[in-house]
């Protein structure tokens, strides 16, 4: 499934292969690390372009990380 991240002029392209597995124990996944600009404005983009089947997107997390 491909997802695309907007942020303060910044685009993120990310790909989740859904047909994978989570790991055992795990609820989610970690799809990637995006840089994302606080007082812009955040687009996320989920399609289903050049995919096989469903696209389904329960729940989507965004974490702040100290670097």
């Amino acid at each position: 499934m491909p997802l695309k991240i907007e942020s303060g002029g910044r685009k993120t392209d990310l790909t989740v292969d859904q047909t994978q597995p989570l790991v055992a124990g795990e609820a989610f996944r970690t799809i990637g690390a995006v840089q994302l600009k606080g007082d812009a404005e955040i687009v996320i983009t989920l399609s289903n372009t050049g995919t096989d089947g469903f696209v389904i997107l329960d729940a989507l997390q965004l974490i702040e990380t100290k670097n």
